[in-house]
C-alpha cells in the first residue's frame, strides 16, 4: 500500500514538473528578447549573416527554414522565417498564438518574417534533437540548422551551412 502511494506521488510530482517547465517555456518564448535591440551578440550576428545568405539567394524566401540556439527550453534561441508563406499548414491559429511569438527586427536587415518558437511546438521535437537536416511538417519540408557562439564568432557559420542550403532546399 506504501509503495502504490509513494508512485503515485512519483507521477504526480513528474507530470507537475513537467507541466511547469511547459509553461514556463512558452512565458519566457512570449515575453522575452522580443525585439532585436534585447538579444544577446550571437542571435544578433546569427541574423546578420542569415541577412547576407537571404541577399545572395533570393529562393531561400519561400522556403521554411528554422534556425536554434544550443540553448534548448529556457534559451529562447530557435527562430522560424517564412512563416508567413507557410501559414497554410505551419504554426496556424491556435498553435502560433501559444508557441509562436513575432521577433521585430530592423528593416534593414531585410529578412523574411521571423518568429522564435517554442521547444514544445507540436511538430517540431525533431529539430530539437538534431543539429541540422530536414523534416515534414504537413505539406512542406522545413529545413533547420543550429548555430553557437564558435561557429558565429569564429566566421564559420555561413561556411557550415552553405552548403547544406545548396543540397535541401
Amino acid at each position: 500500500m506504501k509503495v502504490m502511494k509513494y508512485v503515485g506521488l512519483s507521477v504526480l510530482t513528474l507530470i507537475l514538473l513537467f507541466g511547469f517547465i511547459f509553461t514556463l517555456s512558452i512565458v519566457l518564448n512570449k515575453n522575452d528578447k522580443l525585439k532585436y535591440e534585447d538579444m544577446d551578440a550571437v542571435d544578433k550576428k546569427m541574423f546578420e549573416q542569415l541577412s547576407s545568405l537571404f541577399a545572395d539567394d533570393m529562393e531561400l524566401s519561400s522556403k521554411l527554414i528554422v534556425a536554434r540556439s544550443n540553448g534548448f527550453v529556457f534559451r529562447g534561441g530557435t527562430y522560424c522565417f517564412n512563416i508567413d508563406f507557410y501559414k497554410k499548414n505551419f504554426l496556424f491559429g491556435w498553435t502560433q498564438a501559444i508557441f509562436a511569438t513575432e521577433i521585430l527586427l530592423p528593416d534593414e536587415l531585410n529578412l523574411p518574417s521571423v518568429y522564435r518558437i517554442s521547444a514544445f511546438t507540436p511538430g517540431t521535437f525533431e529539430i530539437f534533437f538534431n543539429s541540422r537536416g530536414t523534416m515534414k511538417l504537413g505539406e512542406d519540408e522545413v529545413s533547420f540548422f543550429d548555430y553557437n557562439d564558435n561557429g558565429i564568432n569564429g566566421g564559420s557559420f555561413l561556411n557550415e551551412i552553405k552548403p547544406f542550403f545548396n543540397k535541401t532546399i
